[in-house]
Order: structure tokens, then C-alpha cells, then sequence
């Protein structure tokens, strides 16, 4: 079977001395002006029914998975290009050209609107403790009903307490996801296009902290720095009180393309 990695408008350069940690016998199949970085891989792993039971294999799929990734993101330091999900197979090279010549259109205009562009991951958690702190520091009606519970017989300084721990809490609501959407602005004027994915609780990311942004932003080449400039600018910014950016990249285009294909050829 013929595993695809990616599509690209160039012939890549797959020199062996030069793939490090990307697989073994990567050849391209050109087509129409598109080249399709692949490799020639085992039915009894990648078929329909094999695949299924291999992903349960966790050492198997971390080593493909790693693979892949490293095989896209080389090939992606000679131009854009298009990339393909783990684990895209076709039954032969003649399907390979079928699809790139049914879809050359589609992928050339894709790839050229990734021209010197490239995708940066941002994660922003929050310390709820260190924000909470900050906030109640400097708060006035917090500090008066602070005040008054200090003068107040128990009963009422019991609700007055109640009354505190919600105004807190609304506070903390308020500030964690209003600063969490300026600082998403403030990036997304220095992108191209932006993609928000879900929020991973904590029990996937392993830290303490709350994580209330999870984005992707494609960035021109010549406007990384700045890009960087303005997350610097919001870890000063905000930092102090809790927040925390967790930034990574540069990546293949993944979540801005819709080459994923969902099925074999």
C-alpha cells in the first residue's frame, strides 16, 4: 500500500542523509505540477482491518505518529505545502495520481495560500489562586465587605461571607475570560487566520492551572516576530496575575486545510 504524507507544489528534496527521524524509502509521486511525499507501506499493518487493532498498540502508534510528523515537518522547510493525516493510505501509486489529478486544482490553490506562512499552537492557562489573590488585593467592595464582617454578628457575618466567596468567584469569572479574549484579539491582529479548538480539562494537560484558550494562528513568516512581540508584551501584561502562554511552533498547516482525508483511495 502507498502511505501519504503530504502534497506539495515543488519536488521535495528526500535525500536519506538529510531525513533524520522521518521514514525509511520516502519517494514522491508527481502529478500535473504536485508532488505527494510517500512510502511504501505493509497491508498488514495499514489496511482497513489491521489499522483498527493497531491503534490500541501504543508504542506502534506513538513511533508512526512521531514519524509522520517528522516527515512532514522536513519536507515543510523546503515550501508549503499540504499535509496529510496519520495513517492515509492508498492501494497503489496509480490512485495516488488519480487523486492528485482530480484534485490539483484544490491543492495548488490550497498550498499557495500557505506560502510563507506557518501555524503557531497557543495554550493560555490560569492560576485561579494567584488571580484570585490579585483580584481580592485590590477590590473595593470587596475590601468594604471585609469591613463589615469584621463588625457583623455572627449570623449576618456568616452571610456576608457567602456574599464575599460569590462576588469572587464572579470576579475571577469575569477577569480570567475577559483578558482571556483580549489577549486572543491581540494575536489574531498579527494572523492571518485563526482556528480556537476545545479546552483540554486537567486531567489531560497534568497541571494545576485552567486552561481558557486553546488556538492555533497561521502567520506570515515576516510577521513572526512581532507575533512573539505581542505574546511577550501579554506575559508582562498579565503574567502577575496568574495567567500563563504556553506557545509552540512552528507547525505544518494542519488545522487550516482540509487535505485530512477521511478515506483511502
Amino acid at each position: 500500500m502507498i502511505y501519504v504524507y503530504c502534497v506539495t507544489d515543488r519536488e521535495p528534496v528526500l535525500e536519506p542523509s538529510s531525513l533524520g527521524r522521518c521514514g525509511k524509502g520516502l519517494y514522491a509521486v508527481g502529478h500535473g505540477g504536485l508532488f505527494a511525499v510517500v512510502n511504501r507501506v505493509s497491508a498488514e499493518e495499514f489496511d482497513e482491518t489491521h489499522i483498527n487493532q493497531r491503534m490500541t498498540d501504543t508504542d506502534w502508534l506513538k513511533s508512526k505518529i512521531l514519524e509522520h510528523e517528522a516527515t512532514v515537518e522536513r519536507v515543510m522547510l523546503d515550501g508549503p505545502l499540504l499535509p496529510f493525516k496519520f495513517a492515509t493510505v492508498f492501494e497503489s501509486e496509480e490512485n495516488v495520481v488519480k487523486m492528485l489529478d482530480e484534485n490539483n486544482a484544490a491543492f495548488s490553490t490550497v498550498i499557495e495560500g500557505f506560502r510563507d506562512k506557518e501555524e503557531w499552537g497557543m495554550r493560555i492557562y490560569v492560576d485561579i489562586e494567584t488571580l484570585r489573590r490579585t483580584l481580592v488585593d485590590g477590590d473595593e467592595e470587596i475590601g468594604a465587605l471585609d469591613s463589615d464582617m469584621r463588625n457583623a454578628a455572627p449570623g449576618r457575618a456568616y452571610i456576608l461571607k457567602k456574599k464575599r466567596e460569590e462576588l469572587i468567584g464572579a470576579l475571577v469569572g469575569r477577569t480570567m475570560y475577559g483578558d482571556g479574549e483580549l489577549c486572543f484579539e491581540a494575536l489574531k491582529a498579527r494572523s492571518v487566520l485563526v482556528r480556537a479548538n476545545r479546552l483540554l480539562p486537567q486531567e489531560i494537560t497534568e497541571r494545576k492551572d485552567e486552561m481558557i484558550l486553546n488556538a492555533v494562528f497561521l502567520v506570515q513568516r515576516a510577521q513572526v516576530e512581532a507575533f512573539k512581540d505581542t505574546l511577550e508584551g501579554l506575559r508582562t501584561r498579565y503574567g502577575a496575575a496568574g495567567f500563563s502562554f504556553d506557545l509552540t511552533g512552528p507547525w505544518p498547516p494542519y488545522n487550516f486545510c482540509s487535505s485530512n482525508m477521511d478515506d483511502s483511495v
